[in-house]
């Protein structure tokens, strides 16, 4: 353990331990790897301590290849897999297009994945969060916090078979090149967000077909979800599972920081009392717009983000109307601008807001859902806190700035 007296700076912790990479197998036997991994010398040198929030990591591996399907060939693709609710389709049953291919059948279906056994999830499920344990020593005048880093950073792939099962199984093919494994691709996209991206395309391809499915059998059909998964499918229709670990991070790379009691009650106190007193339907507006905020700052799917985002700013700001004066208003005010400044990129995003509402987008570009995110944060400090962070301020008109693709 690491002790840190409260109050006072934080001590990086060091140690002078090289780290290592060392794989485990089924049999509990340890292999040295750390000269194997590609990228590794670079983790280690990019190690950072004391940062505002932990930085944040990514892993992701094959599994079910073999010499005729290696990893990174085939076609990108996504698979669900449903169980059947005592519901029996037989004999088995395959439908095949070019790149589609429907199974009803039982028997037994394959599941895998990455898990990080140390780490617990974050505020979005695709964030998970090793912990840093400690205590609090009192003494007289003062106090020690004994902080327990967890050091060790576990991944482990897990594969499993649920047997017997009645069962339907989609795959869905995407047109396009094999799987990128470069850190990042042309676009700037690394591997974890190329997985997040096949995710939404995957279930927004196949959406009308589970829809015309659940309607024309009814519920029982697609009953029990078994598996989602993207990866890659070749002319035989084998599956290749790509796995991805999402964003993991380590909290004792964070800064510690020590926050008096005092000044905890301070600034929070006064707030809470202004939000207590204010008018009933001021309260309900808030309600709902912080219920679309942490929504939001939930889900993994952009799109879905960005249409949260926006129904937390027309909660607060566009009762009973679709104009967006009011907003561009209370952006003014707040971020010391004028009203016209915000013609632009409101008209943008209400645009884009009218487009994915009304049918004629799918997804809403990573742009748009920053610019969406900072101008709802910076309307619900407004109410909350009576004002707006110089840092969150910068960050929104810079944002407004960029174009929204």
């Amino acid at each position: 353990m690491d002790g840190k007296r409260l109050g006072r700076e934080s001590v990086p912790h060091g140690g002078g331990r090289a780290a290592r990479v060392r794989l485990y197998d089924a049999e509990g036997e340890t292999t040295d790897v750390t000269d194997r991994m590609v990228g590794a010398d670079a983790f280690f040198r990019g190690w950072r301590t004391a940062t505002d929030m932990p930085h944040e990591m990514a892993a992701s591996g094959w599994q079910r290849c073999d010499e005729e399907h290696p990893p990174g060939d085939g076609l990108p693709a996504y698979r669900v897999v449903y169980k059947t609710l005592r519901l029996l389709p037989w004999p088995g049953l395959t439908l095949e297009w070019p790149n589609l291919r429907v199974v009803f059948a039982n028997g037994d279906v394959e599941r895998g994945g990455f898990k990080t056994p140390t780490a617990v999830p974050g505020r979005n499920p695709r964030q998970r969060v090793i912990l840093e344990h400690g205590r609090v020593l009192d003494y007289p005048g003062g106090g020690t916090f004994l902080q327990c880093p967890d050091l060790t950073f576990a991944l482990a792939g897990w594969e499993e078979t649920v047997q017997a099962v009645s069962y339907v199984e989609v795959i869905y093919a995407f047109d396009g090149p094999p799987w990128s494994e470069s850190e990042e691709d042309a676009d700037g996209r690394t591997a974890a967000d190329l997985y997040t991206e096949f995710l939404r395309a995957g279930r927004l391809a196949i959406a009308p077909l589970k829809t015309l499915l659940g309607l024309a059998v009814g519920p029982r059909l697609l009953a029990v979800p078994l598996t989602e998964e993207v990866g890659a499918t070749f002319d035989d229709w084998h599956w290749n599972r790509r796995l991805d670990a999402g964003r993991f991070s380590a909290e004792s790379q964070g800064e510690f920081r020590h926050m008096p009691a005092a000044d905890l009650a301070a600034l929070l106190g006064p707030l809470i009392d202004s939000q207590q007193a204010l008018p009933e339907d001021e309260r309900r507006r808030l309600r709902l717009a912080s219920s679309w905020y942490w929504r939001a700052d939930a889900d993994p799917e952009p799109t879905t983000r960005f249409l949260s985002w926006w129904l937390a700013i027309e909660a607060l700001e566009m009762a009973r109307t679709t104009d967006i004066r009011p907003v561009r208003k209370r952006l003014a005010d707040l971020l010391g601008t004028t009203s016209d400044h915000w013609v632009d990129p409101l008209g943008r995003l209400f645009g884009l807001r009218s487009r994915l509402v009304h049918g004629e987008l799918d997804a809403a570009g990573p742009a748009a859902v920053v610019l969406v995110e900072k101008i709802a944060r910076v309307l619900l400090a407004g109410r909350l806190l009576g004002a707006v962070d110089p840092a969150l301020r910068e960050e929104t008109l810079t944002a407004a700035t960029l174009p929204l693709v």
